[in-house]
């Protein structure tokens, strides 16, 4: 699911944007490298079903591989409230039921905002018909604008960002007398686990003023600064690197930013497949840190430019970068 902002940027994901300056191939995309059997979370404005939307849950293709294929169920007897009492989960008056097991400590997000969730959906009889963490990727949607179901635009609410818990979610707030796919049947309950990983906030319309004596600057003439360094793991070559990025031209103008669709790209670093300006430039950074980066048109697009003249050709590039996730490819 995508988030499209009133302006117009470059549409294509910038993982196409910049998988290679030379223009070749295109190489698979790490989210595909992860696990190329999944079932995609798509955007329904793009046809695309999404396991959370209300129309429908997983796609008909989807659907018939779930018929071939016995879904992962517990091996232990599932227990709907988690192993804690029915009465310590509160009950709204719409009937969603819910617990916070660990309180995060960041915001509660707002209505309208982007937010970012790890989950893990469950049927009574504890069938796992969908996850985030077996994509390695939390799916991001604007909380309370009816673009998933009815149970988590309330339940999610509840957790601040940091925080999980459960949400016992009845089928009037999930998918009804419908059903979804070949798992989820007409008049289910269904269970999720949920992590609130992040509140997505929008662009800023300009990169940050920075000095120039403030920069580091590469041998090869990347120039790059640290807004926050970072405390987790280093990025380093052969790394599967969840990042968050906006990129301008020089002059100021925005082309392409992964929080206007409120979700981060996925990339092997070390694998050619983005521009040589954005490996050289993220090396070193750590989970958690954020980087202006001033990637000089050699190493991004040269003499071509590209985006059919977005980018236009011998343009020096500004991307901000976050580093949400860094993991191992081996």
């Amino acid at each position: 699911m995508s988030y499209i902002g009133k302006k117009v940027f470059f549409l294509l994901p910038l993982i196409l944007l910049i998988v290679s300056a030379a223009c070749g191939p295109a190489t698979p995309t790490a989210e595909d490298a992860l696990d190329s059997s999944r079932p995609d979370i798509g955007d329904p404005e793009d046809g695309e079903d999404s396991g959370l939307s209300e129309d429908s849950g997983l796609s008909e293709e989807d659907a018939a591989e779930d018929n071939d294929q016995e879904a992962p169920i517990l091996e232990v007897p599932f227990e709907i409230y988690g192993g804690v009492d029915a009465e310590e989960f509160e009950t709204t008056d719409s009937g969603l039921q819910y617990i916070v097991y660990e309180e995060g400590n960041g915001q509660f997000p707002e209505p309208d905002q982007m937010v970012s969730v790890h989950y893990t959906g469950y049927l009574t009889d504890g069938t796992i018909f969908d996850s985030s963490r077996d994509r390695g990727q939390p799916f991001s949607f604007p909380l309370g604008q009816g673009s998933v179901i009815a149970g988590w635009d309330e339940g999610i609410g509840f957790l601040s960002v940091g925080g999980n818990g459960r949400l016992i979610i009845p089928p009037e707030l999930a998918y009804g007398d419908s059903g979804a796919g070949a798992l989820i049947q007409p008049g289910d309950t269904l269970i999720f686990d949920v992590e609130l990983v992040e509140i997505v906030l929008p662009p800023p319309e300009a990169p940050r003023t920075v000095d120039d004596g403030d920069y580091t600057v590469t041998e090869s003439g990347v120039k790059y600064f640290d807004f926050e360094e970072g405390s987790g793991a280093m990025v380093e070559d052969g790394d599967i690197v969840t990042v968050h990025f906006t990129g301008w031209l020089e002059g100021g103008e925005m082309f392409d930013s992964s929080l206007l669709r409120g979700q981060a790209i996925v990339v092997i670093m070390g694998e050619g497949q983005v521009i040589p300006g954005w490996e050289e430039g993220m090396r070193n950074m750590k989970v958690g840190g954020s980087r202006q980066m001033i990637i000089p048109p050699d190493l991004a697009f040269g003499e071509e430019g590209a985006g059919g003249g977005i980018i236009p050709p011998n343009s020096t590039l500004i991307f901000e970068v976050e580093v949400v996730d860094v993991a191992s490819s081996q």
